[in-house]
């Protein structure tokens, strides 16, 4: 054992320490300390145990050597196998204050470990880390931060695994690069499947605020992960995502949301998930588009089927404001529905809307409205059951279509049986004011109902009803009543049972007051 101390040697103040344990196994210890010589201030420390396999440690420490206070550390445990460990740190030297740190477990599987940091380099502030487990398969991993470099903020992270495989992992932050302020992560798992995923985000690159981000599971699958955002690029403001799962099979999601991109403020989405069957979902809307505003949305499930969903409504395009919906569910079987809507197309405002379930059957139901079509005002409905059995429904309403004012009603259960019913109504068709009703539940056995209203035709006011149970046995009932046809008022009543036995009834009367004497003689005598 060796020491030397020596206080104040022209303020050099010099402490030296040497120890050896065993020369063989080259265990040394020396340690050395100086305190002020010309404002140094240095520390060295060496520890060596075995120097046949090589663990030495090594640790130098400089307070103020020229303001630079240097710390630096090296242990090395096996040398043969090259496991390192080395650590620097420097405090203000000329403000760089620089940190670094290197490890290596295993040199011949380049199991390198390396972190830097330094605060306040001309303002850079560096942070960077770098691993590196097994060279030949590429694994690295490195990690680099920097505050306020020019005001970048720059912060990058990368990973490998296996550069054989491509399994890279990337990541980069910036804050404020001239205000660009950039976010960017690259993971790949599998280069030759294509596992990609890109991560890009922007806030206020020149207003442009721009989010991207991609992601890919297996190119060859074509499974595909795509997002961008804009804020304000130019008041664009622009979403977009894709998602692809299977390219073969064409299953792509698509979505773009711009707002107020020279205030047109569209919306665009687009599913697909399987191209072959053809089951596609596109939608899209509109804001203001010159006052456009249109939406617009289409399904396919299955285009073999034809199974086709489309969706369309316009707000305000000149004025027009429609809607228009179609379904399609089995094209084969015809089973369509179809809306359409106009409000205020030119004083139009119609509405439409077809049904059809079975085209094979005829199931169709249509509606028609028209609100002041040039004053006509339409009401059109259609419903068909099953046109094999005749099963029609229609109704006919027009609100002062030059003050004719229609209402038509048909319905039809069984054709072949011939059970049909139509109404008709008319309010002051030219002041004749007509209602029609006629019903037949069995043409084969004659079963008809018809009536007739007309108020004031020219003062002619005539009520006639009609009704026939059973043609065959001629089981008639006919009445017809006239108000003031020209100062008449007839009322005629004529009802027969069974014309096979001749039993018929008939009334007759020119007079009201004659009407209700002789009716209430006929009801005490018959009721």
């Amino acid at each position: 054992m060796k020491s030397k101390w020596t206080r104040n040697a022209q303020a050099g103040d010099v402490f030296t320490k040497t120890r050896t344990r065993n020369a063989q196994a080259s265990d040394v210890f020396t340690k050395t300390r100086t305190r002020n010589a010309q404002a140094s201030d240095v520390f060295i420390k060496t520890r060596t145990r075995n120097a046949q396999a090589g663990d030495v440690f090594i640790k130098t420490r400089t307070r103020n050597a020229q303001a630079s206070d240097v710390f630096t550390k090296t242990r090395t445990r096996n040398a043969q196998a090259g496991d390192v460990f080395t650590k620097t740190r420097t405090r203000n030297a000329q403000a760089g204050d620089v940190f670094t740190k290197t490890r290596t477990r295993n040199a011949q599987a380049s199991d390198v470990f390396t972190k830097t940091r330094t605060r306040n380099a001309q303002a850079g502030d560096v942070f960077t880390k770098t691993r590196t487990r097994n060279a030949q398969a590429g694994d690295v991993f490195t990690k680099t931060r920097t505050r306020n470099a020019q005001a970048s903020d720059v912060f990058t992270k990368t990973r490998t695994r296996n550069a054989q495989a491509s399994d890279v992992f990337t990541k980069t932050r910036t804050r404020n690069a001239q205000a660009g302020d950039v976010f960017t992560k690259t993971r790949t798992r599998n280069a030759q499947a294509g596992d990609v995923f890109t991560k890009t985000r922007t806030r206020n690159a020149q207003a442009s605020d721009v989010f991207t981000k991609t992601r890919t599971r297996n190119a060859q699958a074509g499974d595909v992960f795509t997002k961008t955002r804009t804020r304000n690029a130019q008041a664009g403001d622009v979403f977009t995502k894709t998602r692809t799962r299977n390219a073969q099979a064409s299953d792509v999601f698509t979505k773009t949301r711009t707002r107020n991109a020279q205030a047109s403020d569209v919306f665009t989405k687009t599913r697909t998930r399987n191209a072959q069957a053809g089951d596609v979902f596109t939608k899209t809307r509109t804001r203001n588009a010159q006052a456009g505003d249109v939406f617009t949305k289409t399904r396919t499930r299955n285009a073999q089927a034809s199974d086709v969903f489309t969706k369309t409504r316009t707000r305000n395009a000149q004025a027009s404001d429609v809607f228009t919906k179609t379904r399609t569910r089995n094209a084969q079987a015809g089973d369509v529905f179809t809306k359409t809507r106009t409000r205020n197309a030119q004083a139009g405002d119609v509405f439409t809307k077809t049904r059809t379930r079975n085209a094979q059957a005829s199931d169709v139901f249509t509606k028609t409205r028209t609100r002041n079509a040039q004053a006509s005002d339409v009401f059109t409905k259609t419903r068909t059951r099953n046109a094999q059995a005749g099963d029609v429904f229609t109704k006919t309403r027009t609100r002062n279509a030059q003050a004719g004012d229609v209402f038509t009603k048909t319905r039809t259960r069984n054709a072949q049986a011939g059970d049909v019913f139509t109404k008709t109504r008319t309010r002051n068709a030219q002041a004749s004011d007509v209602f029609t009703k006629t019903r037949t539940r069995n043409a084969q056995a004659g079963d008809v109902f018809i009536k007739t209203r007309t108020r004031n035709a020219q003062a002619g006011d005539v009520f006639t009803k009609t009704r026939t149970r059973n043609a065959q046995a001629g089981d008639v009932f006919i009445k017809t009543r006239t108000r003031n046809a020209q100062a008449n008022d007839v009322f005629t009543k004529t009802r027969t049972r069974n014309a096979q036995a001749g039993d018929v009834f008939i009334i007759f009367y020119a007079s009201f007051d004659v009407v209700l004497q002789h009716n209430n003689v006929f009801c005490n005598h018959y009721c």
